[in-house]
């Protein structure tokens, strides 16, 4: 069974409405079962994608207001 199959519906129930992972190196989002899934694992580690597909170098900057959730990513040269 992936991960993602059993993790999802647990959060699901918790109102969970974002998952921040790492792990592959690269910036990438996806929503699965309406939870966005965000990947940020490109802090130092030798790159798994190129520059277009998410491979670059960056941290995500995340405000909370009350319900109010922004977020961007910056890029590290």
């Amino acid at each position: 069974m992936d991960a993602n199959e059993s993790l999802l519906p647990i959060l699901s129930a918790g109102k969970v409405e974002e998952l921040f992972c790492g792990h592959m190196h690269v910036y990438e989002q996806s929503r699965e079962d309406g939870m966005l899934i965000t990947i940020t694992g490109g802090a130092g580690a030798p790159l798994h994608l190129s520059p277009q597909n998410g491979g670059y170098y960056h941290y995500v900057l995340v405000k909370i207001a009350g319900r109010r959730r922004s977020q961007q990513v910056v890029k590290v040269q």
